[in-house]
């Protein structure tokens, strides 16, 4: 068995140290009050414009985020009386943010929202101002060189004023809607399940503010609280009491991502489908789904071109493809699996017929650099660029492609390419009822809060084939079970008798009935006797 141990410590404790710096019960603290303190101004600009009758544009953006964070926005500008028009840019025409086309579209004199994007469109902006409007930027990117010149900035990654900065914009939209509505009215319930889809699907940190907002957003995503299209969709997904952050980003996240990614103007579709109102929800929700999966088909032909082994066995530092068959709305997911097996930063391009230069995403496991960062540094190579530490969308001339991978490869570190399958922890099977409780304690988990990868030798009871296509397979052990999916291959070598197997996996809970049950996911098993 090709297995690694890859953390130093043995305890739970340890490894949440390790992976955050932080302990258990910091993981688990959460202050009563986070607040941004620029968020009263925009309250009190909104029903100004109100008042004043101002006509109102709030610009989006096309991932999950924007489409959660426009939900959230439309709730509170209904709440208000605001008329307003709405412009989320299509993703192969406009490109990400606010741009001077769309400057173009809206009023002279009137109020210009932002959210999700705005903190690095200082042109646009100017123009704006030019144009007489007032202008409120709700945003969580990181700022470039300069501030656009807004009336008001609401980013805490950029200009801070907040106790807590790790927000996505959805979380902005959310925490505004606190601020207008109160914590307590019934609304936020209902929005809180956006925000935490929105916190979820953007890979911000799951920690603080964020860890309340995902934490009280699957509560009321379980408790039926979500809009009429959002639950039709969670029951299209199996989502149910036992559903996790991590349900949430492989089958929900996915499913609004890819009306974004496959239509020029699909990000709509996901909030018709998603806000209440309307009618065939569940056909609007169908479409989502069936884009869905055209999606998955599109990924999977496309890696399948793919040498993954090359790539990860390579000198390169980073992984860079240009290819033109490559649909634009899919780079960032085949980016993410080229650096998820190569341990190495991906770009992802292809050439736009329309503008002439290549757009593409970037992807990194890596915590130690930035990719955001990586591309400030050669601004100059860029016709735009944007994003985080681990993701980031760019534009490019194609001359100027080769000349920032030879700059950044005497910037990355080595990675040594290493498949073998790891893991955490090695728990004794007397420990394992207090160890799953503490692992359980620091659900949800998602990025800055990962899952801990456990070792067990686990005495058999029985196991069961089961599932639709049985090629799911489950171990009962004494008080527990562990689960594997897509097993077939290991189905068909195990003996009729099994009493002890060697596993590596996560720990998890599985609700049937309201009966709860601890359930390990294996990843990996060998038979000892």
């Amino acid at each position: 068995m090709n297995w690694k141990k890859v953390t130093r410590g043995n305890s739970v404790e340890e490894f949440v140290v390790e992976k955050t710096g932080k302990s258990i019960a910091q993981i688990i603290h959460m202050v009563p009050e986070y607040r941004i303190y620029r968020l009263n101004e925009v309250k009190n600009a909104l029903f100004e414009a109100k008042l004043r009758n101002m006509p109102v544009t709030l610009v989006s953006d096309f991932d999950d985020d924007g489409i959660q964070s426009t939900l959230i926005m439309t709730y509170i500008f209904a709440a208000i009386g605001l008329k307003y028009q709405l412009i989320i840019p299509k993703r192969f025409s406009e490109g990400y943010g606010l741009s001077m086309k769309i400057i173009e579209r809206v009023p002279n004199g009137g109020l210009l929202v932002t959210i999700d994007n705005g903190i690095k469109a200082i042109e646009p902006i100017a123009e704006a101002k030019r144009k007489g409007m007032k202008i409120i930027i709700l945003d969580h990117h990181e700022a470039g060189a300069e501030l656009p010149a807004a009336d008001i900035i609401v980013d805490p990654k950029a200009v801070g004023e907040a106790d807590y900065t790790e927000y996505c914009g959805a979380g902005i939209a959310y925490k505004l809607a606190e601020e207008i509505f109160g914590k307590d009215h019934p609304v936020m319930k209902k929005l809180s399940c956006f925000a935490a889809i929105g916190t979820i699907g953007d890979s911000v940190e799951i920690s603080e503010d964020n860890r309340k907002i995902v934490i009280d957003g699957l509560e009321n995503m379980k408790r039926g609280k979500g809009s009429e299209g959002l639950k039709i969709l969670l029951e299209a997904q199996k989502f149910s009491e036992g559903s996790t952050a991590t349900d949430v980003a492989f089958n929900i996240v996915p499913v609004l991502n890819a009306c974004g990614r496959l239509k020029d103007d699909g990000a709509k579709m996901g909030v018709v489908a998603l806000i209440d109102g309307g009618r065939e929800k569940r056909e609007k929700v169908n479409e989502l789904l069936e884009l869905n999966d055209l999606r998955k088909k599109l990924v999977e032909e496309v890696v399948s071109r793919i040498d993954l082994y090359a790539m990860a066995t390579s000198k390169d530092r980073s992984i860079f493809v240009i290819d033109n068959k490559i649909p634009l709305g899919i780079v960032g997911i085949v980016a993410g699996k080229i650096s998820e097996y190569t341990g190495k930063p991906a770009f992802v391009l292809a050439k736009d017929e329309t503008t002439g230069f290549y757009k593409g995403s970037a992807r990194s496991k890596s915590d130690d650099y930035s990719l955001a960062g990586l591309m400030e540094a050669h601004a100059e190579l860029f016709v735009g660029f944007g994003g985080h530490l681990k993701a980031a969308g760019l534009t490019m001339k194609e001359e100027n492609i080769m000349v920032f991978k030879n700059a950044i490869e005497k910037e990355l570190p080595d990675v040594i390419f290493d498949d073998s399958i790891p893991y955490d922890i090695e728990v004794l099977e007397v420990d394992f009822p207090m160890v799953a409780a503490q692992i359980l304690s620091l659900e949800p988990f998602g990025e800055g809060n990962p899952a801990p990868v456990i070792r067990l030798q686990m005495t058999v009871d029985n196991y069961s084939v089961i599932g639709k296509n049985k090629d799911t397979l489950k171990f009962t052990g004494v008080g527990y079970e562990a689960i594997m999916f897509h097993a077939k291959e290991q189905i068909s070598m195990l003996s009729k008798h099994v009493s002890v197997i060697d596993l590596i996996g996560k720990v998890g809970a599985n609700v049937f009935r309201d009966k709860r049950t601890t359930q390990i996911n294996i990843t990996d098993f060998v038979v000892l006797r």
